[in-house]
């Protein structure tokens, strides 16, 4: 019959710098944005970024284009809550906080792609995968508080992320 192959991949556990075999780990999580963090370091990074290119955007406009009415301000506002709370949630492993995360950026989605905003469409996009994935580890039990060490997962050659 046919020949069984096992792909062996090395991953990075952040906390002890030491790498080990796919093949000897009971990792069960997804990793996310390339293969590069699991999904809980992707959730953080990617609500970090958000939130400074939110601030930094709504600063540009007051700035450069001396905007003075209050609706870019707060559109703004409603994403920074939104990531504020996706980012929480991943910090605290909270299944409501993350499903409301993801709920959020799937109604930013529907609303920028009725306005065919094709760059917010984009980034709605790059929000929703790490928070739905996210969201779903901690409804199946693959991401919580006790097994989130033997779950993490950095690429290697990645600079150590904050331990949050």
């Amino acid at each position: 019959m046919g020949e069984t192959t096992v792909m062996e991949e090395t991953y990075y556990v952040e906390e002890t710098g030491v790498e080990e075999s796919d093949v000897n780990s009971t990792r069960r999580s997804h990793t996310c944005c390339w293969k590069l963090m699991d999904t809980r370091k992707a959730v953080l990074v990617v609500d970090t970024f958000h939130i400074f290119a939110i601030i930094f955007s709504v600063l540009i406009n007051a700035i450069v284009y001396h905007e003075r009415t209050f609706g870019g301000f707060f559109a703004g506002l409603l994403g920074i809550i939104i990531s504020l709370i996706g980012f929480f949630s991943a910090v605290r492993f909270s299944l409501t906080g993350s499903c409301l995360a993801t709920i959020g950026f799937i109604l930013c989605f529907i609303m920028d792609t009725i306005g065919f905003n094709w760059v917010a469409i984009l980034i709605d996009i790059l929000l929703i995968y790490p928070h739905g994935y996210f969201a779903w580890e901690v409804h199946t039990g693959v991401m919580t508080k006790a097994n989130y060490k033997k779950e993490e997962y950095l690429m290697p050659g990645i600079p150590a992320l904050p331990d949050i």
